[in-house]
C-alpha cells in the first residue's frame, strides 16, 4: 500500500531530526535578515512535518524549540520594546501558533490513517482484514502520537441472525462515528474504540451494555450477552496481545441469559501474555 511507503520513508526519529534542522535553519535565516522580515512560515513547516510524521507530542517540542530559537534570533536582531516582557510574550504567542499546526497535522495523519483501510460490508459492519488493518492503524497510533485504544469482543450468544442484525444496529446507535464494527467470525462481534482509554472506555462499554440489555429483554429466548474489552495505554504492548487478551477476557466472562456481562482490563505494561 502506497501508504505504507510513505510511512517507512519518513519514520518520527527522522521526521524529528529533519525538524530540528529546519528550525536551526530559520532560525539562521531569522538572524541574518533582522526583525525587518518575517521568516514565520519557515518555522512554521517543521512543526507541521513534527505533527504529521511523529505525532502532537514531538510536534509540540519542535514547537517549542522554534519559538525559543524565534526568541534568540529576536534578541539577537537588536529589536527595541517599549516593555522587556514583551518579547517573552511574542514567543509565547507563536508557540501557540506553531503548536495548533504541529497537533492539526497529527489529527489530519491520524484521520487519514483511519480512512485509508475502509471496506466495510453491506450490513455496515467491517469486514474482518479491513477491520484488522484498522485496527494496526490505530495501535500505530498509541507509538506515534502517546494515545489510547480499546479492542472489545462481543458473544451474541447464539440468537440468531435476526438478532444479529438488531444488535449492530444498536451498537452503530450507540458508539461514536469514529468507532468501528466488525463481525470477524460467526457469532463474534469487534469493537474497536478509537483513542479511547480506560475511563473513556468504560464509560462507552456501560452505555452499550445498557442498549444491549433493552435489547435482549425483548428478545425471545433472552441471549446471555458477554463483553471482553482490553485497553492499551503501553506503546510496548503488541497487537497481538491485545488480540489475545480481549478474546481472554470475553470467554473468562460470565454468561447470564437476558442480561449482557461487560469485562474491562488495562493492559499498561507489555508483559507477556499469561
Amino acid at each position: 500500500m502506497k501508504s505504507g511507503r510513505v510511512e517507512r520513508s519518513h519514520s518520527p526519529a527522522q521526521a524529528i531530526t529533519e525538524a530540528v534542522l529546519l528550525m536551526g535553519a530559520a532560525s539562521v535565516l531569522d538572524g541574518a535578515t533582522g526583525y525587518e522580515v518575517t521568516v514565520m512560515p519557515l518555522y512554521v513547516i517543521p512543526a507541521g512535518l513534527a505533527g504529521w510524521h511523529a505525532g502532537r507530542w514531538a510536534g509540540l517540542a519542535v514547537s517549542a524549540m522554534g519559538a525559543v530559537a524565534w526568541l534568540a534570533a529576536d534578541v539577537f536582531s537588536g529589536h527595541p520594546y517599549s516593555h522587556p516582557l514583551i518579547p517573552y510574550w511574542n514567543a509565547a504567542a507563536r508557540m501557540a501558533v506553531f503548536g495548533v499546526v504541529a497537533v492539526l497535522a497529527a489529527e489530519l495523519r491520524r484521520m487519514r490513517d483511519r480512512v485509508s483501510a475502509p471496506g466495510d460490508s453491506d450490513e455496515g459492519v467491517t469486514e474482518g482484514g479491513s477491520f484488522y488493518r484498522l485496527l494496526e492503524h490505530e495501535h500505530a497510533a498509541v507509538a506515534r502520537h502517546g494515545r489510547s485504544v480499546t479492542l472489545a469482543y462481543l458473544d451474541a450468544g447464539a440468537a440468531g441472525e435476526p438478532f444479529a442484525g438488531a444488535l449492530v444496529d444498536a451498537l452503530q446507535a450507540t458508539l461514536r462515528a469514529t468507532d468501528v464494527v466488525a463481525r470477524p467470525r460467526g457469532r463474534e462481534f469487534a469493537l474497536l474504540l478509537a483513542d479511547a482509554g480506560p475511563a473513556a472506555a468504560a464509560v462507552a462499554l456501560e452505555r452499550i451494555r445498557e442498549s444491549l440489555a433493552m435489547l435482549a429483554s425483548g428478545h425471545d429466548p433472552a441471549p446471555a450477552l458477554a463483553i471482553g474489552a482490553v485497553s492499551c495505554t503501553d506503546p510496548r504492548c503488541s497487537m497481538n496481545r491485545l488480540i489475545q487478551r480481549a478474546y481472554q477476557v470475553l470467554y473468562e466472562a460470565e454468561r447470564v441469559p437476558g442480561q449482557v456481562s461487560v469485562t474491562l482490563e488495562t493492559i499498561a505494561e507489555a508483559q507477556p501474555v499469561g
